[in-house]
Parts: C-alpha cells; structure tokens; sequence
C-alpha cells in the first residue's frame, strides 16, 4: 500500500525539525563540518530524505538566517510599537535587540557572529533568489532602527546621510559588542552578572546619539 503523501502541517513540522537540528550542528561544529550526511544522522534519517525538503546545505543555511531575522524583526517591530516618542521607541528597540541576542545565543552567533558565506558569495549561483530574500530580512532590521533615529533628528536638517549612517554603526557596534561579549562569556571575566549591564548599556547608546 502506497505511503500516505504529508499534509502541509506535517511536511511544516518536518522543515522545522531540519532547521532546528541544522542549526544546532552549525553551532557544534561549524559551517565547514555541516553536511547533509551528518544532518542526516542527527535526524535518523536518510540523507535523500532531507533532498525531499531543502535542495541543499545552502538553502537550509540561509532558511536558517531568514527565520532568525524575521524573529528579530518581530520583536523589534513589536518594541517599536510599544512606544510612541522615538526616543522611547529607540530605547525599547535596543531593549529587545539586546534580548533576542543574550536568549537565541546559537541564531545570534549565525546571523552576526561566525565567520559564514554572505549574500555576495552567492551571487551568480542558484542560491542567489533565495540569499536576496534573505538580505532583505536581515537589512529590515536596519531599516527599522534607521527610521526610528531619523525621527529622533526630523528637525536637524543639518544632519548629512552619511553623519546618520556612522550613528546607526555607533549604534549597532555598542549593542553586539555587549550581546557577543555576554554570549561568548567575556565579559564574566570583567563582570560577575554583565546582563545586569543591559539598562546602562541601553542609556549609553541613547546619550551617545
């Protein structure tokens, strides 16, 4: 009797437990030792099986960042709602940017951390469709922040694009160094309880502009 075709929800679940364990290995072993062999048998599943699902380990490592960013960009969005003076709103934006990096370590360390293939690797290959989608996903968070400081100076007409740009580094720069030093437990060696640090790091940043 032929095997019964998965429903949506089902073949769902199953993408997901692909991405989950992918990324897992990532982080284990990182993107040099990931293939679809070893994937596979963290799944205890045939190798082909997974060729059913994702057309290779590319395509699984860039599904990964896009639901990385577009967990991201969630909470960031959410943040961003919660306020209604952009000062508020930058602050609360930080707040939760802070917080996806310290509570998704192994997501943060793909997205920003590791030494991994960019969108430009994959350009003038069958992965770039895929790769710019998730260029876009990631730069939303760009986006979104860049908004929220040109609010902040909508009345500084004397604040040139590029002065606008090196403030939204300043910004970023500020906030990974903490996520990454607390992720990568640096900063236990300086402080006992850095997380603690988060409200002082959030008001640096905000002087800072």
């Amino acid at each position: 009797m032929p095997k019964k075709p998965r429903n949506v929800e089902e073949i769902h679940a199953v993408k997901e437990k692909i991405i989950t364990e992918a990324l897992d290995l990532i982080s284990q072993k990182g993107m040099e030792e990931f293939s679809m062999r070893k994937l596979a048998t963290r799944l205890g599943i045939a190798a082909k099986t997974i060729y059913n699902y994702y057309q290779n380990k590319d395509e699984i490592y860039l599904e990964i960042l896009i639901k990385g960013f577009e967990s991201l960009n969630g909470k960031i969005a959410a943040a961003r709602l919660s306020e209604k003076q952009p000062k508020k709103k930058l602050e609360a934006m930080l707040r939760a940017y802070i917080d996806f990096g310290t509570e998704n370590v192994d997501f943060y360390a793909l997205m920003f951390t590791l030494h991994v293939p960019k969108f430009s690797d994959y350009v003038g290959t069958p992965m770039e469709s895929i790769a710019k989608r998730e260029l876009d996903t990631a730069l939303q968070v760009t986006y979104s922040f860049a908004e929220v400081v040109q609010e902040i100076y909508q009345d500084r007409q004397d604040i040139a694009e590029e002065r606008m740009q090196n403030k939204l580094v300043h910004l970023w720069c500020h906030v990974h160094g903490f996520v990454a030093g607390y992720n990568n437990s640096i900063l236990t060696y300086m402080h006992k309880n850095p997380l603690v640090l988060r409200e002082e790091i959030v008001k640096l940043v905000l002087d800072n502009l």
